[in-house]
């Protein structure tokens, strides 16, 4: 069965103008949620929805080596990552950040450190006239992960790496300046992170063995090497950046509730069950990375629809 085809021959333009709602808006005008195209000349299989979203993460099916464009790769995501592995070696490194990451009294442990800090810098705010939100969550998230990571950071360099990391996030679809001022604010963070793994590998810097800088340091691939310093410095940016991100999320929620103010009151109680709906709710409304490359690993049909 033949797929639906985009109404222009190549979408690269109209991505860059559109954004996140160009495969959005073509579905709804094809009548479809899958259907096909080009990307910077290349065939392409643009899909939305939940089934869509389930078969893609399908590992015998698709494959994320050599799907991310490379110009992704060195603002955003880092060359050699975890991302752009697949089998074996992914489930390995993932391992590393689930062993890190996912473990609940870690996780409390980050949310009362950035609890702490942000109200510390809301009680320096009460003595403000003005000052611009977003940079300061930024910092605020920057300080409490590198705090919680075990990486060194003092207050003159704390705003420049903050600002770095969201240069980075900033500039992962951009073209430009934005794209170069990524690219600069990555190269000095690997630079800054793998200074630390290497002083932690010479035992120049001690820090707990239980700490996120000493795993990822310390870490060893399936042939028991260490990873080689530049794709260490480039997973540990894989924890201490998308927290930094998180900010983007703050930013919205107070964007809703500014919208919505009647919201305020069932917040305030600090209601578990509202709050779930509310956080969940935002991160429906404010797609916030909602779009993801693979390509396809061994020819297959679903829906009737041959993907090569």
């Amino acid at each position: 069965m033949e797929m639906p085809h985009a109404p222009q021959f190549d979408s690269t333009l109209s991505l860059l103008n559109q954004g996140y709602t160009l495969v959005l808006h073509t579905c709804r005008e094809l009548e479809t949620d899958v259907y096909q195209g080009r990307l910077m000349l290349q065939k392409t299989i643009f899909m939305m929805g939940e089934e869509a979203a389930r078969l893609f993460y399908d590992q015998t099916r698709f494959m994320r080596h050599g799907a991310m464009p490379r110009r992704i790769q060195k603002t955003l995501l880092g060359v050699d990552g975890v991302q752009s592995l697949d089998d074996e070696p992914h489930r390995h490194r993932k391992h590393l950040f689930v062993q890190q990451l996912m473990i609940p009294e870690k996780i409390e442990a980050l949310a009362n450190l950035t609890h702490q800090t942000l109200r510390e810098a809301a009680s320096e705010w009460e003595h403000t006239s003005r000052f611009t939100l977003f940079p300061e969550l930024q910092l605020i998230l920057c300080k409490s992960v590198c705090q919680w990571a075990a990486v060194p950071l003092d207050a003159v360099e704390a705003k420049q790496r903050a600002s770095d990391l969201g240069a980075m996030i900033e500039s992962g679809g951009r073209v430009g300046i934005e794209h170069w001022q990524g690219r600069l604010a990555r190269k000095r963070s690997e630079k800054w992170i793998g200074g630390l793994i290497r002083q932690v590998r010479s035992g120049q810097l001690d820090v707990p063995p239980d700490s996120v800088l000493y795993a990822v340091a310390m870490h060893r691939d399936l042939q028991g090497e260490l990873l080689p310093l530049n794709i260490a410095a480039v997973e540990l940016l894989n924890i201490v950046r998308p927290t930094v991100a998180i900010a983007r999320f703050m930013i919205f929620g107070m964007a809703a509730l500014h919208e919505h103010p009647e919201y305020a009151h069932a917040i305030a109680q600090n209601h578990d069950a509202f709050l779930q709906m509310y956080v969940q709710e935002v991160r429906r409304f404010y797609p916030f990375f909602p779009q993801i490359a693979a390509r396809v690993k061994n020819e297959f049909q679903w829906r009737g629809y041959t993907f090569q």
